[in-house]
């Protein structure tokens, strides 16, 4: 943990100190920065406005995301093949699900961000979208989030009227997922 936590400060010392010395026009190449032995050349540039992000994390990333598009993917079709009916008795399934999605996306934002609180322009190149698509993205993954919880104590009527919204929701998550596996994932 402590070798984690001391590259993430390596790597985001080494980045600040690159692009300072890139503006003050002191780099002699502005996509190699070394700090303290760390060749940070090697690292490939995944069109994050001139940062570099590791090929490693950005590949387990897609990896992970991939698998998790596709489990989700059939769930959707299973709870959209059922009667409305039975969606409430779904959520006992339906609701882990879900939960493990909206984490493994927070997860890897954190991991991408690397405790530099980039913006959505930043965390939307990493992941092969605008600014705009990742703000979007965020905000379903805490209304997928927020509505997991309100659904599971909701009553059946309830849980009828707003499941289809929200696998609307899921399925729209499911294709900027998709989308950003392809463009992290490294040739």
């Amino acid at each position: 943990m402590k070798t984690s936590i001391r590259m993430m400060a390596i790597t985001a010392s080494a980045l600040v100190g690159g692009l300072a010395a890139t503006a003050c026009g002191q780099a002699d190449d502005p996509d190699t920065v070394e700090m303290e032995g760390h060749d940070m050349g090697d690292m490939q540039d995944h069109d994050m406005g001139g940062m570099t992000m590791d090929p490693a994390l950005m590949n387990r990333h897609a990896a992970e995301m991939d698998s998790v598009v596709r489990n989700v993917r059939q769930h959707v079709e299973e709870m959209r093949g059922l009667a409305p009916g039975e969606w409430h008795d779904r959520m006992d399934e339906h609701a882990p699900i879900m939960a493990h999605m909206v984490g493994v996306m927070e997860r890897q934002t954190r991991e991408m961000d690397m405790g530099m609180n980039l913006g959505d322009e930043e965390m939307g190149a990493m992941m092969g979208m605008s600014g705009d698509e990742h703000r979007t993205m965020m905000d379903d993954v805490r209304a997928l989030r927020n509505e997991i919880g309100e659904m599971q104590t909701a009553p059946e009527a309830e849980v009828a009227e707003r499941m289809p919204a929200h696998l609307d929701r899921i399925e729209r998550m499911l294709m900027m997922m998709d989308r950003s596996a392809a463009h992290m994932r490294t040739p």
